[in-house]
């Protein structure tokens, strides 16, 4: 993950040296080019009145509609850049739209998760998973580990040694390269993506907003919920007491630049009854699914 970030790093300051490099050289050229185009007109205009071919008025009306002219056709170049940023964006967006559906990656038979399912001793579990992002290496090597019905589970590590890669690889954002995840003893791959999330709460260690109310992006992932539920949900996630704020702002509408801060949290699986006190664990060793 890490040669990932310095990866990414160096090409984003490659292309900002490209760009600032043809910034200045557009500047250049627009100045030079200002310069000799103005040089040249007088030039000739002195010339065309000392042969009395023009009156001196005449050369004054002919220049301010040049300097008018060749104002807005240089600025043309100062655009450039923009536009090939632009072009960036939309073949992103174009590689965006043409992504597969998730249901291309599931399986044709897609089971039901059962309430008998939720009482197993273990809830998920990973058997020899791989995973590499595209055109690199292998960031989860034939891991197998699984993590117990009730209890909790952290993840620690150093930065870029894939804890929240394996939460999104659990949740379906990612399908697998190799080996298989189970939860609650029913492979991802046959449950459905769908299925499978409803048993999830996953959060990310940086969120997401959407342009709407506090009631609705706390209700995101679950449509219809009460506003008991969401008032339970909000007390849950700030153990600090901040949640009474939200009896008289859940209904505040948020912008694009609201911003939230909060300390780091670790990445961790949870998987256990409200009223049973959380306990860590060590990750064991998942025995070989049939």
């Amino acid at each position: 993950m890490q040669k990932r970030c310095e990866s990414a790093l160096l090409y984003w300051q490659k292309k900002q040296s490209l760009r600032n490099i043809l910034t200045a050289v557009l500047e250049c050229f627009h100045s030079g080019f200002d310069l000799l185009c103005s040089v040249l007109f007088l030039g000739i205009g002195i010339f065309l009145i000392n042969a009395q071919s023009i009156q001196l008025g005449e050369l004054v009306a002919i220049y301010v509609l040049y300097t008018s002219f060749h104002f807005h056709f240089l600025q043309i170049g100062k655009y450039i850049p923009e536009l090939t940023e632009c072009l960036v964006y939309m073949n992103d967006l174009f590689e965006f739209l043409a992504l597969k559906e998730e249901n291309d990656y599931l399986g044709q038979n897609i089971e039901k998760i059962q309430s008998k399912d939720l009482s197993m001793p273990t809830a998920v579990s990973l058997a020899d998973i791989s995973f590499g992002y595209a055109n690199e290496q292998t960031i989860i090597n034939h891991l197998s580990v699984s993590f117990e019905n009730g209890k909790m589970t952290a993840i620690t590590g150093r930065t870029g040694c894939g804890k929240s890669t394996l939460l999104k690889l659990i949740c379906g954002f990612y399908p697998v390269t190799g080996g298989e995840i189970f939860l609650f003893g029913k492979k991802l791959s046959e449950i459905g993506y769908e299925e499978a999330r409803r048993q999830i709460a996953y959060v990310p260690q940086e969120p997401y907003l959407y342009q709407t109310t506090i009631e609705e992006n706390i209700a995101y992932g679950k449509p219809g919920a009460s506003t008991e539920e969401i008032m339970n949900a909000a007390r849950a996630a700030t153990p600090f007491g901040s949640a009474a704020l939200f009896t008289t702002r859940i209904f505040t509408m948020l912008s694009f630049i609201t911003e939230i801060f909060q300390p780091p949290v670790q990445a961790a699986v949870t998987s256990r009854p409200p009223d049973s006190p959380p306990r860590q664990t060590e990750a064991r060793p998942a025995p070989t699914p049939p």
